[in-house]
């Protein structure tokens, strides 16, 4: 027979654990879009980088973060929320990575 009051307690364990997690993961992606305000003067001057390319710089993290809303969608109803995310978690690495090698704007 199945005790209903312990069940009942581990699934609100994993509900409560399931929402700390997806509000860490907020934070951190509401920390990575709002950063560009704090980052962009000193990356802008490490850089040499002119008023408008420091624009064209942020303006184009929220342009893809806009298109690749709509494709991704469609990946996850194809491939699935596992892959999905696994290959575009390798992706941002990947890309983080060689930004890391930036010497200049070009």
């Amino acid at each position: 027979m199945v005790n209903f009051k312990e069940s009942g307690q581990e699934y609100l364990l994993s509900v409560r654990s399931l929402i700390a997690l997806l509000w860490v993961c907020n934070m951190i992606q509401l920390s990575l879009r709002y950063s560009w305000g704090v980052a962009l003067p000193q990356a802008s001057f490490e850089l040499s980088l002119s008023r408008f390319q420091a624009g064209v710089v942020a303006s184009f993290f929220y342009i893809g973060y806009v298109i690749t809303g709509i494709p991704s969608g469609f990946l996850v109803d194809r491939y699935g929320t596992k892959p999905v995310t696994l290959a575009s978690l390798f992706l941002l690495g990947l890309l983080s990575f060689w930004i890391g090698f930036s010497r200049n704007f070009f």
